[in-house]
């Protein structure tokens, strides 16, 4: 059990896209006994929300702790948008992945995908979009973004696209009509890097991630400032096809919600920002389906 949330707490919190390998194995788990078939492969998808090269560099080294600790080959597997890991999850390529709250109710819509838990962070189980510009900027509100240049990260992303589409859409604009200029920065780290180095004026970004780069470095947060919030959204879910099988389902479920209790896995959550994970409940991202049915009335999620 200690073994499995082990792995459920690396796959389940990594983020990457771009440049890394789409296909990772970190396994060194020896040959096997003459005549004992292989392990399958535990394989997890990760969401684009920050850069490849902060998620590989932070989780390289716990993966392949936990490919020698299972005796179990491990894939990590990578794509570029979010789009591309929920496609993985429809067609059953993977066991699970960690998508953002937009992905998880557009793949909801489509087959059914079930969330298995979500992270609790802060004492919550909630999150924001927030939209940001630097410190000394004159922006004071949405409305003063007008023409001026924005950073998105992904085209089914809660904060960092369909937030800042829906406040356009209230003025009677699209985010290409409303901002001068777009940049897909494909990775909330990467926004928040674009507006603090005068890349672009603004952005639109996750809390979570940005709450966690300003307590890490507080030089980087004293150059920005907040200036729009959007209600709370569930957190990013763990969500699986509702057709895997369900042993597995449910063990990887009890492991994940009994993980706090394994003292070397606590130490792995609190270097995530992760208190625990909790069960579920679909009806936080009613708000998320609100947003999304204002930017496109006839998605129909």
């Amino acid at each position: 059990m200690r073994r499995l949330a082990r792995l459920a707490a690396a796959g389940l919190v990594l983020a990457a896209c771009g440049q890394p390998p789409p296909q990772v194995s970190l396994s060194d788990t020896g040959p096997a006994e003459p005549g004992t078939p292989a392990p399958a492969p535990l394989r997890i998808a990760i969401s684009p929300m920050e850069s490849p090269e902060r998620t590989f560099a932070q989780y390289s080294e716990l993966f392949a702790h936990v490919a020698q600790d299972l005796g179990r080959p491990v894939e990590m597997i990578q794509r570029q948008t979010y789009s591309e890991v929920v496609s993985l999850v429809e067609h059953r390529r993977v066991d699970a992945a960690l998508v953002c709250s937009g992905p998880y109710v557009q793949a909801h819509a489509d087959f059914g995908a079930q969330i298995l838990v979500v992270p609790r962070i802060g004492g919550t189980t909630s999150y924001q979009a927030l939209v940001i510009v630097r410190r000394d900027s004159p922006y004071r509100g949405f409305d003063d973004l007008r023409g001026r240049s924005f950073a998105l990260t992904d085209a089914l992303s809660t904060s960092g696209m369909v937030f800042p589409a829906a406040l356009a859409r209230e003025r009677g604009k699209t985010t290409e009509t409303f901002f001068g200029k777009v940049l897909f920065t494909k990775g909330h780290d990467n926004s928040v890097r674009a507006v603090a180095e005068g890349v672009v004026d603004g952005a639109a970004v996750s809390s979570l991630v940005y709450d966690e780069l300003t307590r890490q470095s507080p030089a980087l947060g004293a150059r920005l400032r907040v200036i729009a919030r959007s209600p709370p959204f569930g957190n990013p879910p763990v969500i699986v096809h509702p057709n895997l099988d369900p042993g597995v389902k449910k063990l990887l479920k009890e492991a994940l919600l009994v993980l706090q209790d394994d003292p070397p896995a606590l130490a792995i959550l609190r270097k995530m920002g992760i208190e625990r994970f909790v069960e579920g409940d679909a009806g936080a991202y009613e708000e998320v389906r609100r947003l999304r049915a204002k930017v496109h009335p006839r998605a129909g999620s």
